[in-house]
């Protein structure tokens, strides 16, 4: 009986200290919604960005080298564009080597982080950019598309892991930047391989992160994935609508990457992009909630109410709701070809519209 009421107790201790933790996370979650949060200075630190040679990559190698003072290293599968690049970083006084790399191969991957290592230095961060965006009905898909939609947006993420992480271990100290995308969080229609490589990617980080964190090393090596809605100015032309571009804008190349740069000083875990997306994603998690469903008999006394729940196909709300809210707020890409009217990418562009080079990253 004592052995009883002495296990009842430590189990009470555990409760009370669990919701004791949750509800100090909350409080520095609340804390850094309203108090800015210091970015970190990374000043001479060995930067790898990965499809470097344009777009998002070319950008954030520009800021890191430039603004920041960072050593870039920029890879791409491109050699001419991944070398004018660097070249640009030079003439404006930054720091910045130039490989050509296929990040798709694992032993070229390995060939070039050991360059890297031997002829820069210990990477302290690398930014896992590189990737292709098929943009197709599911139908038109070829097995050859899906194939290197996975082996660049996904794989490449743990090649290049599998070079760099073990030395940032060695060093304690080290950050792991994956650029993933709003389809990799939420489904999008003709995006069935890119959302699919992108939603590995989100698991990936995930699991690593929690990983790193059973092994205690979470302190020492941050990681950030970044979910970005749809950028303009990135070479890639697929046609986007929104319905609402106050709320659901198309970004413009430099207001998306100068929030990527912020959140990845600030050390974010999981950044979402632009803000307005980041409550709406808030809303789909809280209304795709699930239930625990098969505790409920035990907590309380299983009612009408109970048996309503378990007909909203055990969520807080039923998918049809979640359906409903995009459908109306009508922000979608189509294919090529399609002729879907374009939006209006209004942060930092003096409101006007950019008519080309719409990209859903």
């Amino acid at each position: 009986m004592i052995l009883s009421l002495f296990n009842i107790f430590l189990f009470a201790t555990e409760v009370v200290t669990l919701l004791a933790k949750i509800a100090l996370i909350f409080i520095q979650q609340m804390a850094k919604w309203v108090l800015t949060q210091p970015r970190k200075h990374v000043t001479g630190q060995v930067v790898v960005i990965t499809g470097a040679g344009s777009g998002i990559g070319r950008a954030l190698a520009m800021r890191f080298a430039i603004q920041l003072s960072a050593v870039t290293v920029l890879w791409d599968v491109d050699r001419d564009s991944v070398e004018e690049a660097a070249r640009e970083i030079r003439a404006q006084g930054g720091v910045a080597h130039a490989m050509t790399v296929d990040v798709s191969d694992e032993k070229r991957v390995e060939v070039a982080a050991r360059q890297v290592r031997e002829q820069v230095g210990a990477v302290y961060m690398v930014i896992n950019n590189a990737g292709v965006v098929p943009c197709l009905p599911f139908n038109e898909l070829t097995y050859q598309q899906i194939r290197n939609t996975f082996d660049v947006n996904v794989m490449s993420h743990f090649w290049t892991l599998k070079q760099f992480l073990p030395v940032m271990e060695e060093c304690g100290r080290g950050h792991i930047v994956a650029i993933a995308s709003s389809a990799g969080i939420m489904g999008s229609p003709y995006f069935t391989a890119y959302g699919s490589s992108k939603h590995g990617v989100v698991g990936l980080m995930s699991s690593l992160r929690k990983e790193l964190h059973a092994m205690d090393k979470h302190t020492q090596i941050k990681m950030t994935t970044i979910c970005p809605l749809g950028i303009s100015g990135t070479r890639i032309d697929i046609p986007t609508r929104t319905r609402f571009p106050k709320i659901l804008p198309i970004m413009t190349l430099d207001f998306a990457v100068d929030q990527m740069v912020d959140g990845i000083l600030r050390e974010e875990d999981l950044f979402v992009i632009p803000l307005t997306f980041r409550w709406i994603y808030f809303v789909h998690r809280l209304v795709h909630f699930p239930i625990p469903y098969h505790y409920m008999p035990v907590l309380c006394v299983e009612t009408r109410l109970i048996k309503c729940l378990l007909s909203f196909e055990r969520s807080l709300c039923p998918l049809k709701v979640s359906q409903l809210l995009f459908e109306f707020l009508d922000y979608a890409v189509e294919p090529p070809g399609f002729n879907a009217p374009v939006g209006r990418s209004h942060y930092h562009d003096n409101h006007r519209v950019n008519s080309n080079h719409r990209n859903h990253h």
